[in-house]
């Protein structure tokens, strides 16, 4: 790696005085010349990382041993949208979570937040944000620094699933260009290029579908964002009103209850909307692989 046996030698010792590293000098059971290799190891017990899950409607708070493993999981279902409320509810959780007797009186190390949204990579705002109440004005990044004191970083949620597929999942070492696409709810996009997440000039790549057209003209202009699931269930309810057919729902977000009903029922206006959502999802595809040339498309949700 490029170090010296002495650096490495030096920094081992820092390392084992601040109880990051455990050392076991071995001795040879051989007769030998040269230096006796010296074992080291992570110590598992140094601390506890912090991992809070904001993207789903199911907010998660989870702390992680330095093996990876979760040592305890907590959260707060059923939020469709989130607010300043939620996060400080969070953040109370993972207090209690560290006075458990799993966390073992360890420290906390750091915290990654996984969130929706348009994230500024340099300081953690929110551009754009749906499901933040006020996301102009709330930064988690900043909350949970000032509140733990430990290094925080927040990140967009579809990035970090592309991640987590680069290091355990269907994108293999092979690949070095993929395009990593949710499809649900709301839409996002990764993009893997050489071998790198590509996160864009200030964070925001992969945010096409944030863009609705003004008109016919911009219209023909946005083909390349996705379709989605929200979008299916608004363009079916408008089309039940449009032919006079009474529609029950009339909250802006996904009624989950009624969607499932019209599944059950293989209802026709919903399947028309399904077909053409996979259509122009297909071509949106189609454009994004053939300008970047890619091994791979992903797509979950």
């Amino acid at each position: 790696i490029g170090v010296s046996f002495p650096a490495a030698s030096a920094i081992v010792e820092e390392l084992e005085k601040a109880d990051i590293l455990k050392v076991v000098k071995e001795q040879s059971k051989t007769k030998r010349n040269g230096r006796i290799p010296v074992l080291v190891s992570f110590n598992l017990d140094y601390g506890l990382i912090g991992v809070i899950d904001v993207s789903s409607q199911n907010l998660k708070v989870a702390l992680y041993d330095l093996s990876n493993k979760i040592v305890l999981k907590r959260g707060i279902p059923g939020k469709e949208f989130i607010t300043k409320d939620d996060f400080e509810k969070l953040a109370e959780i993972l207090k209690d979570m560290l006075k458990s007797k799993e966390a073992k009186g360890r420290k906390l190390l750091w915290i990654g937040i996984s969130s929706p949204g348009m994230i500024n990579k340099y300081t953690g705002d929110y551009a754009l944000a749906y499901r933040i109440k006020d996301y102009d004005k709330i930064n988690p990044q900043t909350y949970f620094y000032n509140l733990f004191g430990v290094e925080t970083r927040l990140y967009n949620d579809i990035k970090s699933a592309a991640m987590a597929e680069q290091a355990y999942g269907v994108i293999h070492s092979g690949v070095q260009n993929a395009i990593f696409v949710h499809l649900g709810s709301s839409c996002g996009l990764s993009l893997l290029l050489n071998g790198s997440q590509y996160v864009g000039s200030n964070g925001y790549s992969g945010e096409i579908s944030v863009y609705n057209h003004i008109d016919k003209e911009s219209s023909s202009c946005l083909n390349n964002r996705f379709y989605s699931l929200h979008r299916i269930y608004k363009n079916t309810i408008d089309f039940k009103k449009e032919q006079g057919r009474a529609c029950k729902n009339e909250i802006g977000y996904i009624d989950y209850n009624l969607l499932t009903t019209w599944i059950k029922e293989k209802d026709p206006d919903l399947n028309h909307f399904v077909d053409e959502s996979a259509k122009m999802n297909a071509l949106a595809l189609i454009g994004y692989a053939d300008l970047l040339d890619v091994d791979l498309i992903v797509l979950e949700g």
